[in-house]
């Protein structure tokens, strides 16, 4: 079978990241939950549950610990995603709706969708302590996500202010500059294993693998 280049970066990537995942745990970290940015072109193909199968058998990581991230837009090209993503959680593999808010998505639609979490998009976080309209967007997407019983994760927190509000507003976890910035894979052996080692069990621990260039960022709840 022939991909497309970007098919087959998207796929590259899931792949690179199971093992990845796999190896630190084979190291003695912690569970590491890794998140991937899926495009739309790779959800009208049934190509990507495939690769996404072989890369969980080829290195035995738990399918809970591996993300999708999908954008709104990628909603829009009908049905067939739809399928996708039912497959794709069926194999245990996690989902996320990513940058939601900016969109085009109807609640209708998103409470029949098989997504696990919500992740806030940065721009209602930016001027969180000084907009009340992207307080009260981020508290109207807490609730509706509290209600349709899914996670709640705020993109973009660079602050302490920023952290805070979320905290009171009932947001699950939050992911931004003001808790690492990303940084190479190779990286991690060298910068990180002193502070995973630190995090509390209780604390959610994800990686973020980015689109162009392999990258991670711790996420703490």
């Amino acid at each position: 079978m022939e991909w497309p280049a970007r098919l087959w970066l998207g796929s590259h990537v899931a792949g690179s990241a199971s093992s990845a995942t796999k190896a630190w745990q084979d190291k003695g970290y912690p569970p590491l939950r890794v998140a991937v940015n899926v495009a739309a072109q790779e959800l009208r193909t049934h190509a990507i549950v495939e690769r996404v199968q072989q890369s969980l058998a080829e290195t035995g990581l738990d399918p809970s610990l591996l993300e999708l991230e999908v954008t709104e837009g990628a909603l829009q090209s009908g049905d067939e995603v739809v399928e996708v993503l039912e497959k794709l959680r069926s194999m245990g593999v996690r989902l996320a709706l990513d940058d939601f808010g900016v969109g085009y998505s109807s609640l209708g639609s998103i409470k029949s969708l098989p997504f696990h979490r919500l992740k806030i998009d940065r721009s209602f976080i930016r001027d969180l302590q000084h907009d009340a309209n992207d307080r009260s967007i981020a508290r109207a997407i807490v609730a509706m996500g509290r209600s349709l019983k899914l996670e709640i994760l705020a993109e973009g927190v660079e602050t302490l202010a920023q952290l805070r509000i979320l905290q009171d507003e009932g947001c699950d976890e939050v992911q931004g500059y003001l808790l690492g910035h990303p940084m190479l894979v190779e990286a991690l052996d060298t910068q990180f294993p002193d502070r995973i080692a630190r995090l509390p069990e209780s604390d959610s621990q994800v990686i973020r693998f980015g689109r162009r260039v392999p990258s991670i960022g711790i996420v703490k709840k």
